[in-house]
This record gives C-alpha cells, sequence and structure tokens, in this order.
C-alpha cells in the first residue's frame, strides 16, 4: 500500500511523505503507482519551474519526501491539488492508497 502522510503545524503544511508500494499489479504494469508517482512528479516539476527554493525533495526507492521551506501561493496551491488528485485515486483504489494527516 501506498501512503501518503501530510505534516501540519500552525495550520499550515510542512511535509508530505509519500511510501511505499500500490501493489495493484505487478511492476510495470501498476496503474496505482503510476498515477501516483506521475502527480507527484508534475507537481514538484511545476512548483520547479517557478522556483528552486519553496521546497525540498528526497526521493529513495519507494518512498518520496517534500518539506516545503516557503509557504508562497503557487507551491501551497500546487500541494493542495496534489493532495486533491491523490484524495481521488484514494476513492478509487482504497485498498493501494491511504492518505493520513499528522497535526
Amino acid at each position: 500500500m501506498i501512503k501518503v502522510k501530510s505534516y501540519i503545524k500552525d495550520n499550515k503544511l510542512v511535509r508530505i511523505s509519500i511510501n511505499g508500494h500500490a501493489n495493484y499489479k505487478d511492476y510495470g504494469n501498476d496503474i496505482v503507482c503510476a498515477s501516483v508517482s506521475s502527480i507527484a512528479l508534475c507537481t514538484i516539476n511545476a512548483i520547479y519551474s517557478f522556483t528552486d527554493k519553496s521546497i525540498d525533495v528526497k526521493e529513495n526507492s519507494g518512498s518520496l519526501d517534500i518539506n516545503i521551506l516557503d509557504q508562497d501561493e503557487i507551491t501551497v496551491k500546487l500541494l493542495d491539488n496534489m493532495i486533491r488528485c491523490l484524495a481521488d485515486i484514494e476513492k478509487d483504489y482504497p485498498s493501494n492508497i491511504k492518505l493520513s494527516k499528522e497535526e
């Protein structure tokens, strides 16, 4: 299962972690994993197209951590949109992706 955790501090999103594998299908044919990866990477690339100072990204096999360094409007809106898109996937594939918040 892919676990997406949003970390909130003082009512602001400060970090997003994405960990695990969807296990919907075999490696290379997993539409859930591909969708999550595409949404996350497109969001990161969109943010970097505006600035390289608002997020810090760490990527390892099966995990992605996005630390929010600057709460500028574009970064916040893009990350909020990413969470909404991932929540839509969770609705259709609840056995393969789970979103949660830690405040």
